[in-house]
């Protein structure tokens, strides 16, 4: 979950980044606004490490994100790609999370472009006697 090159450990000696939060792939989508906190004192060579625990559905529960594989048309899908990453000073402008929301929704536009969604299966109709 680091997010950045801020130090968790501030010594005479040196510096270092020891201190990790960790987080499963299912509870990583609730966390936000991840920092090291130079801003407080912690009377400790360590650092505190703050961020928020959102509550509510994932954001990548909401949406369903799935595509027709069979259909998908790799040429195209690359075209996409090439095309967007055309964006000048894109890593310029953005730090490390906003880098990350662009290229998911790069990647998102790409395979929007390459191949139909897969919507929810529709649950059968039970038989009528």
């Amino acid at each position: 979950m680091n997010v950045g090159l801020t130090p968790t450990c501030v010594r005479p000696q040196g510096s270092s980044i020891v201190d990790l939060t960790w987080a499963s792939p299912d509870t990583m989508s609730f966390i936000e606004e991840w920092k090291v906190r130079e801003d407080l004192e912690s009377l400790s060579d360590h650092l505190y490490i703050s961020f928020k625990l959102r509550t509510g559905l994932p954001l990548n529960k909401l949406v369903h994100r799935k595509w027709n594989l069979r259909k998908f048309d790799s040429d195209f899908f690359e075209t996409a790609l090439v095309w967007k990453s055309r964006e000048s000073d894109v890593e310029d402008r953005m730090d490390v999370t906003q880098m990350r929301k662009w290229l998911d929704s790069v990647m998102e536009e790409a395979c929007d472009a390459a191949a139909p969604r897969i919507g929810p299966r529709r649950p059968r109709r039970s038989a009528y006697w």
